[in-house]
């Protein structure tokens, strides 16, 4: 099937559209550090010093996701998350040093509880769910 320069570029722009419509509500989050799931309540789960939202949770989309001491790629990892894994997360993100993993640049992190330690997770590598 061929189609005509109109229509592809028409299909380009209708592709774009919607791409932005997608990616703006992410955009805004990201520039606010404001990258909650919504309606997530703050309750204690018992972890050491944290505030975890009740049902918050981090899963893992990739193999070797280092969990580091602190917001930065070059922080000390504490261990390891293997794809699939869960862990326990706090239900706001932080904003702190860039990384370059999953195929983007960004600096938004996700605290999570891991191997018995708290630690951050480059929150482009996560699936994150609140109940």
């Amino acid at each position: 099937m061929h189609m005509s320069k109109f229509a592809t570029r028409s299909l380009v722009v209708l592709v774009l559209g919607v791409l932005a419509l997608i990616a703006s509500p992410l955009a805004a989050q990201a520039s606010t550090g404001d990258l909650t799931p919504s309606g997530a309540p703050s309750v204690s789960k018992g972890h050491d010093d944290a505030t975890v939202a009740a049902g918050c949770e981090v899963k893992s989309k990739v193999a070797g996701l280092n969990v580091r001491r602190t917001a930065s790629a070059s922080a000390t990892s504490i261990g390891q998350m293997q794809k699939g894994n869960t862990a326990d997360a706090v239900c706001t993100g932080t904003k702190g040093g860039t990384y370059t993993a999953c195929g983007v640049t960004f600096d938004q992190w996700i605290k999570v509880y891991w191997n018995g330690a708290w630690g951050y997770v480059a929150s482009y590598c996560v699936d994150w769910y609140h109940d």
